[in-house]
């Protein structure tokens, strides 16, 4: 069994990923709820450069949007007849609305993203920088980029 140099622990509700770099292979261990799996790589198939990305949630717009149009049906029905027919329907748009927005503003700030790649570009595994610790992850890229190093050497002098 191989030695491992370094871990990154990165939870997300209930989705854990756990990366270790091995002296000779690149692994990446999940669970969500009851499931579980487990990847491991070569270090020397592995690019040493990461990728990084910045973005918004797709939904976000979504979202908002929702939220606002709930709050518009909120006044509409507040002022309107069928408030006293049904009285509690203003109410419940607008528990919608707040909900909606409430959603929306997690999604505000846009998240980073580290990426591993392999030789060709294509993406290994990737994982969401504020869901780990910085000083960890800072560690764990350092030691990862080390290690591919040492092993592309290794393998082009074999």
């Amino acid at each position: 069994m191989s030695e491992v140099k370094a871990t990154l622990k990165c939870k997300l509700k209930k989705h854990v990923s756990i990366f270790e770099v091995t002296d000779s292979h690149f692994v990446e261990k999940w669970t969500k709820g009851i499931e579980s799996g487990e990847k491991k790589v070569l270090l020397s198939k592995l690019s040493p450069d990461l990728s990084r990305t910045t973005a918004r949630s797709g939904s976000l717009t979504v979202q908002l949007i929702g939220g606002v149009i709930f709050l518009v049906l909120t006044a509409i029905f507040f002022f309107s007849p069928i408030q006293s027919k049904i009285p509690f329907l203003s109410v419940f748009f607008l528990a919608l609305s707040l909900w909606s927005l409430f959603r929306s503003f997690g999604n505000v700030k846009p998240k980073s993203w580290t990426i591993i790649l392999n030789e060709n570009g294509e993406r290994i595994a990737w994982f969401i920088n504020d869901d780990c610790n910085p000083e960890e992850r800072e560690k764990f890229e350092a030691e990862l980029i080390s290690s591919i190093k040492k092993q592309k050497e290794k393998a082009t002098n074999n």
